[in-house]
Parts: structure tokens; sequence; C-alpha cells
């Protein structure tokens, strides 16, 4: 979803040995178009009916929040009945979804401010990427459990006791504890939502999350991303990141950060975009230098033009009869093979 002030980006794959995924996700807008609503929930595997769990939870929460009553005075408190209403229903369920549970996170932010309100209720998370890196801001609502056969003795692998980590809070369970917590969301900055599958996919992810908070177009580098993680997960992964926009740059600005040997505490996907805009005047009379320099600093600061731009330019690359080789494998290296 793109829109002026933000963008969403969101994957999930299933795990490869069910027969459907466990975690699901979804995102609304609220208040008549002032609030960006968004949830990724996992199913608990143990109980009845993961999917229908996590996908309940979701449907329910981009449902009920718009139609909340006190929506617009006090967005926290409609949202924290908007959970426990969620709550109950999962946990009202008869038949075979009965003791159905999910894990959850949750956010609610006011579109052009700072402020986001947010509940994680599990082992779900919710990261935020900014200029400074990433780092997590739900904690855990889990335990490590050790795993027992049908007889109670503790299992072993290679004379080591199993060990597994069990979540102490979920939706669905008729008294799950929700708190409603808020961080700020600056300009340009991401807030990640996840399940315990997608952070623990690989080791990297947290960089790998980084280099798709740099991108000039966050759908793109995520589509990228989740391809590359497709077969290594070991369980359903899922993740949703929504960026709010960061104002465009001016010249002046993107000349000072060029040229600065610090960081400047721009996101380097409004610098991305800014040499986006900027390059096609530099193609057009042939100025190969200064297109190489602007190439080679989203190469070597691990950021890219979107898709769009890049194939733009590679256009305008191919009608200028443009004899930089080099420089134009940079712009085609940028754009995904199926798009070529």
């Amino acid at each position: 979803m793109n829109s002026p002030t933000y963008q969403i980006a969101a994957r999930s794959l299933k795990d490869g040995t069910k027969e459907r995924n466990g975690d699901a996700l979804g995102h609304t807008l609220a208040g008549n178009g002032r609030l960006v609503s968004a949830m990724v929930a996992d199913g608990v595997g143990s109980s009845a009916r993961d999917w229908l769990a996590s996908s309940t939870a979701c449907q329910r929460f981009t449902a009920l929040l718009p139609e909340a009553a006190n929506l617009d005075s006090d967005p926290a408190a409609a949202m924290e009945a908007v959970l426990r209403q969620i709550d109950w229903e999962i946990n009202s369920s008869t038949g075979r979804a009965r003791g159905m549970k999910c894990a959850a996170t949750a956010i609610l932010w006011a579109l052009g401010q700072s402020k986001v309100w947010f509940a994680n209720i599990g082992d779900t998370r919710l990261y935020l990427a900014d200029v400074d890196g990433m780092r997590q801001v739900s904690e855990d609502e889990s335990q490590a459990v050790v795993r027992r056969g049908s007889g109670g003795k503790p299992l072993t692998s290679g004379g080591m006791v199993v060990v597994q980590r069990g979540i102490t809070n979920a939706l669905g369970s008729g008294n799950a504890h929700i708190a409603i917590d808020s961080c700020e969301l600056p300009e340009g900055a991401a807030l990640i939502l996840c399940s315990d599958g997608f952070y623990e996919c690989a080791s990297s992810f947290e960089q790998d999350l980084l280099r798709v908070f740099a991108h000039a177009d966050v759908e793109e580098g995520l589509a990228s991303l989740v391809a590359n993680y497709e077969g290594q997960n070991r369980d359903d992964a899922t993740v949703l990141l929504l960026r709010r926009a960061h104002h465009p740059l001016a010249d002046a600005e993107l000349d000072k950060i060029l040229a600065a040997t610090t960081p400047c505490g721009v996101p380097l996907h409004a610098v991305a975009a800014a040499i986006g805009e900027r390059l096609p005047s530099l193609v057009a009379p042939g100025d190969v230098g200064k297109v190489r320099q602007l190439l080679e600093y989203l190469q070597s600061h691990g950021t890219a033009l979107s898709r769009t731009r890049a194939a733009e330019l590679l256009g305008l690359m191919t009608a200028q009869r443009w004899t930089d080789r080099a420089t134009a494998r940079i712009v085609q290296s940028m754009i995904p093979r199926s798009n070529r």
C-alpha cells in the first residue's frame, strides 16, 4: 500500500511441512482515514486450528477498530477494547475450533504524527528501524519449556535436554493480558511487525531488514528479501513493514549529504529517492562522472533506486546512446530479472 505519507509492505511464507499457513496479517485505515492500523498474528500450533485463530484475529481487528465508538477521543482505550473483544470471541469458539489461540502484535498510528500505540501478545514482535539502526520495541511473552515424552520424561537429543520456547499469553485464552503501550515513529522511520518464524529465519534478519528499510521502494526491497528467505523458514514466517515518508530532499540537502564524511541523520531511502530524481538530468547531457558518483554512492551505502526509476533511467541511457557500460550495469542490476 502506497500513500504520500507512508508505505506498507507485507509478506507471509508457509512452513513447507504444513497444509495451511498458521500466520495471518491485516491492515486498514480507520478514523475517517486519519489512522493506520495493522496486525500480524501467529496461531498457536499446539492448539486447534492455528490458521483460523490468526486469521480471525486479523480480520476482526481491522473490522472492529474503525467502528470503535471512542476511537477519536481515546485511541488507546478503543484498541484495548477491540483486542479484549477478539480474545473473547476466539475463546468462545466451539466445535473443532474450540481451544484455538494465537499470538499477535497490533499497531495504531495517527497519520502525520509521531505517536504509535501498540500491543504485543505472545512472541510476535514489533521492531523500529531508523537512522540509528533497528531495535525491538515489544517484549516477548514467552518462556523456555522442557519437552517431555508421553511418560513425562524429558526428551533428549545428543545427550542434551530438548528445550523449546512457549508463549505465556495469547488471544483466545479468555483472559489475555492486554496492555497498550506507545512509541515514537519519527519522519522516515519504519515499524516492523513479524512472527517468530520470520525473525528466527536467518541470523542476519536484522541487517536484512535494514537493507529493506534503506531501499527507495520498500515493497520491492521486502519482496526480494522474502524470495531469498523462501525455503529457509522452519515455521510460518510473516512480516509487515510500515515506513513513514520522509520529506523530499532539496538539492542543497542532497549535496550536503553526498559531501559529508559522517552520517547526516537522513534515512538512506530518502537519499536514494533524491538521487533517483537527479540522475535523469545528468544522463541527458552525458555527464558520466557525476552519474557514476551517484550510483556508486547507492552501492556503497547498501541502497537502490526503485524498479520504476531504474527502468526509466536505463531507457534514457539507451535513447542517449550511453557508452559507459559500468554505470549501465549498475542501473540494470536494480531491475528484477522478471521485469527486464
